[in-house]
């Protein structure tokens, strides 16, 4: 048998694609276009989205021991916007902890990204996370845990400079005990723990190389005292948590005599307390102050004053509410805090007097006394801080250009004194009625001199071309007073309460400001003065009526 085969011609089709190479190039470069195109679409339809707005747009989450990218899609499925980020660079940043609560879209990235070495930025309906061009040189991160390996919820973290115990920066540690901390420079460190009720502890730290620091586990233990005789006594644990607040019980704490109110709030969990004395509560952007469930009207000033008179040994507890009720005015992203007084037992008189002498360039003092009575339905309290106060601050600078350089020199001297008064009123009708009423007054008296001095000078020949000399003087003198009156029935002694209140403030601030100018060159001189005039004031009253009616709709 014989078999014969014949090899077929490859077809023209074939043959022209195959090989021709021109055609073969095209059909890449074709298909390189399709996917450009494709993709050009995507982002195309990505960046039209729905116009929203991270500054008011909302998102709700929380999270507990989370990463960024986590957050970050819990973000995207609650909007429109896309992330934009590179993986590698974020995938260290984890660990967060956030509370349940609604947030605008910045505000939930400014608390992701804090102590972090990132910014971000808004581009049409795109987010994008990048590092920041002026990016923090160090992160410190660690943990506080007790004997147990328990977290320690909200201990205190300072660092210090080694070699001059100069504060860089103070942090609190989450609820699970976590706490990060961003440093500028390299050098020797040392970082203080402590928290409340339990031993304090210092750390030696040496920044190098490494630019993210994961401190091992930190442990803190009780504070104990060695007692020949123990008698056991049932107390409120430190801190409570209800619905709404957390509820730091003072009176179990160190904290519980000898210090003032200020000192109480600087080591209460989530209250921040400024060099100069003034409240924040952490991550909201204004903290109203209430005292036994009343607002304190009054301005940021006057709130530290009243309350640098109060002892902790009058402060049974202080509510820490992240999210005020709904019966109190909303003002924007707020938080409260209610400190609660003890029920005096000792009937009578109990005063205090306290001086703070400061010395800098110029020396500064404040003095505040406070005296108390109480019966068995009166109660009555008077409290007066003064606080003259001098500060100076001096600047120059020398600006250095082509052909001619700017010399300038500024010197302003600050002097003021404020005077606050505060007084309190309660009675009781009966078991279930009472009325009462607050008193608040404060006055300022402040002068700001402002001199400031530029010489122009020609580099050629070294010669002043013009001078410009200016002065001025700043008077102001605010005033403020606010009252109120309230009646408080407690209906059935079961829940059910009434509640009126009359509010009143009056505020005034007259000023002056004398503004002199001299501009002085080799052809002319020119002398130019302002002075400007105000006289601001405004009168507010008003009623609030609060009812608390709870009704049992079943009964076990």
């Amino acid at each position: 048998m014989k078999i014969s085969a014949m090899m077929r011609k490859t077809g023209a089709l074939y043959a022209l694609l195959t090989g021709n190479f021109l055609i073969r190039q095209l059909m890449r470069i074709s298909g390189i276009v399709t996917i450009i195109l494709l993709t050009t679409f995507q982002v195309l339809m990505a960046t039209s989205g729905k116009g929203q707005d991270m500054r008011n747009d909302k998102v709700t989450i929380g999270l507990k021991d989370d990463d960024l990218v986590t957050a970050l899609k819990r973000i995207e499925h609650q909007t429109s916007l896309r992330f934009y980020y590179r993986k590698a660079d974020i995938k260290a940043i984890n660990r967060l902890n956030m509370s349940v609560e609604t947030r605008t879209i910045e505000q939930t990235l400014n608390e992701l990204l804090n102590n972090t070495f990132f910014s971000f930025r808004q581009i049409d309906g795109n987010i994008l996370i990048e590092r920041s061009k002026q990016q923090t040189a160090y992160a410190i991160e660690g943990r506080v845990v007790d004997v147990n390996h328990k977290a320690v919820a909200f201990a205190t973290i300072s660092i210090l400079k080694a070699d001059n115990n100069q504060k860089i920066q103070t942090s609190q540690a989450d609820t699970g005990g976590y706490f990060k901390l961003a440093i500028q420079e390299k050098g020797d460190y040392i970082i203080n723990i402590s928290a409340v009720s339990m031993d304090s502890l210092s750390v030696g730290l040496t920044l190098s190389e490494k630019a993210i620091v994961q401190l091992p586990d930190i442990i803190l233990a009780t504070v104990s005292t060695q007692l020949k005789q123990v008698t056991v006594v049932g107390k409120k644990p430190l801190i409570e948590y209800t619905i709404d607040r957390m509820v730091f019980n003072v009176e179990n704490s160190m904290l519980s005599t000898g210090v003032n109110a200020i000192d109480v709030l600087r080591e209460t969990p989530r209250i921040e307390v400024t060099d100069n004395g003034f409240i924040k509560m952490t991550g909201k952007n204004a903290l109203r102050v209430m005292i036994d469930g009343r607002i304190l009207n009054l301005s940021d000033e006057d709130v530290k004053n009243k309350l640098s008179t109060l002892r902790s040994d009058d402060i049974a507890r202080i509510e820490i509410i992240p999210i005020p009720p709904s019966k109190y005015s909303a003002e924007g992203n707020s938080g409260m805090i209610n400190i609660i007084l003890k029920r005096n037992p000792s009937l009578g008189w109990k005063g205090s007097v306290n001086s703070t002498y400061i010395q800098r360039i110029y020396a500064s003092s404040s003095q505040s006394g406070n005296i108390n009575y109480q019966s068995k339905k009166l109660e009555a309290s008077v409290s007066v801080t003064n606080n003259p106060t001098k500060n100076v601050n001096e600047q120059s600078t020398l600006y250095d250009f082509t052909g001619n350089s700017l010399n300038t020199s500024k010197n302003t001297v600050y002097n003021s004194n404020s005077l606050s008064f505060n007084g309190v009123l309660k009675y009781k009708l009966n078991s279930r009625m009472e009325i009462g009423g607050t008193l608040n007054y404060s006055y300022l008296n402040s002068t700001s001199n402002y001199t400031a001095n530029s010489n122009y000078i020609k580099k050629a020949n070294n010669v002043v071309d013009s001078t410009v000399n200016s002065n001025s003087v700043f008077i102001q003198q605010p005033r403020a007073t606010a009252a109120s009156a309230y009646y408080d029935y407690n209906m059935d002694g079961k829940g059910k309460k009434m509640e009126l209140t009359y509010n009143y403030s009056l505020n005034t601030n007259s000023s002056t400001n004398n503004i002199n100018s001299l501009i002085a060159s080799n052809l002319s001189e020119k002398n130019n003065g302002i002075l400007n005039v105000a006289d601001n004031n405004y009168r507010i009253n008003s009623i609030f009526a609060d009812f608390e009616l709870p009704f049992h709709f079943a009964k076990n």
